[in-house]
């Protein structure tokens, strides 16, 4: 568990983000048998904010996350800030 009391403390969740797959919640109640139980993918940037030149046209990119002990989640997208969210499953 975690010595920051700001943060969430469930056995039953966990979140990852992973890039270009955007953030997946798992129900792990049932650690022989995960569930994702629901998923948020950043839009595509229409704008950067930092200006650096790019071969390709950006993808919606998720770095880190945090979830406050209120369940909200902080996501750090690459290209275009911060999103807050909350799973509602």
């Amino acid at each position: 568990m975690t010595h920051k009391p700001w943060i969430e403390d469930r056995s039953d969740r966990v979140y990852d983000c992973y890039f270009h797959a955007g953030l997946r919640v798992y129900d792990v109640s049932d650690p022989y048998v995960p569930k994702e139980i629901a998923y948020f993918i950043p839009p595509n940037p229409e704008k950067l904010c930092f200006d650096v030149k790019m071969a390709n046209k950006p993808l919606g990119t998720a770095e880190d996350l945090v979830v406050d002990d209120r369940g909200y989640i902080y996501l750090n997208a690459l290209h275009d800030g911060v999103y807050i969210l909350k799973c509602l499953v």
